[in-house]
């Protein structure tokens, strides 16, 4: 998914089905579509970009969800970009290294709370993440990066608004580890 890939109505769709549901969905990007002026069935990348600020301005869940997609598409865009340079410049060797925190660097429940929280709020994001520990079996308080990173897994495959901020705050907290 470069800067020049094509990108058609559906695949935005198939940004925020998950959460919303495939006729909310296709009604907010037709409706964003049609107020950007855009009639075409294929468009670039920036148009895809256009398309879900469009929707992320929505009250409510669906401006959420659409916000996330955003940064996700533009994280995932970002990447590839990256990676193409990478692979094309004879002065940077090809790597193959996931972003994550390195093994044994330590995360605290607090922490992780803490990345989920401007989506969930304080209260539902320790309550998900405490949740969650119990069934994996994990201690309540300190995780290493690996525990952590399976929490932030398990989280994103639930459904909804809860599964959206887990997959954000995974990416996040992978971001955060290149920094480091």
């Amino acid at each position: 998914m470069t800067s020049d890939a094509l990108y058609s109505f559906q695949d935005v769709v198939a940004f925020l089905s998950p959460s919303l549901g495939e006729e909310r969905s296709q009604e907010l990007v037709r409706a964003a579509l049609t107020s950007l002026g855009i009639a075409d069935d294929t468009f670039p990348l920036s148009i895809a970009l256009r398309v879900l600020e469009s929707v992320g301005r929505t009250p409510g869940v669906a401006g959420t969800v659409a916000r996330f997609a955003l940064a996700r598409l533009t994280l995932v865009s970002a990447k590839s970009s990256l990676n193409h340079e990478k692979r094309t410049s004879p002065s940077h060797p090809a790597a193959s290294h996931e972003a994550v925190p390195p093994s044994g660097q330590l995360v605290s429940r607090t922490e992780l709370t803490a990345l989920l929280a401007p989506t969930l709020g304080d209260e539902k994001s320790d309550e998900v993440v405490l949740d969650e520990l119990r069934r994996a079996g994990y201690p309540r308080d300190t995780l290493t990066s690996a525990q952590a990173l399976g929490i932030l897994d398990s989280l994103g495959t639930a459904e909804g608004l809860v599964g959206v901020a887990a997959r954000f705050a995974k990416m996040r907290m992978a971001a955060r580890a290149t920094k480091v």
